[in-house]
């Protein structure tokens, strides 16, 4: 509902909007490793990452079990450059890692993948389907990287 929205606004206004598919990659095995009270910290933790790297007018919601989504009125190159700079401030490259007694530590990692209407989508189902696309670019070469969803998906970089 609210993709559409924000699709149809920028739309009318001639402007960018992006979708981000958010994953957290492997999280059976982390909940596995560390128990499934750890695993629901994590999602949190992430959530709490997510909402605190977008700004007000960014829209952060989980899509699934292991999946966030987030709308933002950038083109996803913008997104990206931006991300990239604020990563390291806003703690989204930080792992979570946790170690009950006798097991090895686990961590959490993060896949995304992103598209953008008007550049790459022509409406919010393709948008959608370019953003899934994008993030399946992203967990070939190692969970934790991104990729975009456009009209020659590839991946931007590992994490």
């Amino acid at each position: 509902m609210r993709l559409h929205e924000e699709v149809s606004r920028a739309g009318r206004y001639n402007l960018q909007v992006s979708l981000l598919v958010v994953d957290i990659d492997h999280l059976e095995d982390y909940n596995r490793a560390c128990g499934h009270m750890m695993g629901n910290l994590a999602l949190s933790d992430i959530a709490s990452i997510l909402d605190r790297g977008t700004r007000e007018v960014d829209f952060v919601s989980r899509i699934g079990s292991d999946e966030f989504g987030v709308i933002t009125a950038r083109d996803a190159q913008a997104w990206r450059g931006e991300a990239g700079r604020a990563a390291p401030r806003r703690g989204w490259r930080r792992t979570r890692s946790r170690r009950r007694e006798g097991e090895t530590a686990a961590s959490i990692t993060v896949s995304i993948g992103v598209a953008s209407f008007p550049s790459a989508a022509k409406d919010e189902r393709e948008m959608l389907d370019r953003a899934y696309v994008a993030l399946r670019l992203a967990k070939i070469p190692r969970p934790g990287s991104q990729a975009l969803g456009g009209k020659r998906p590839g991946v931007l970089s590992g994490g």
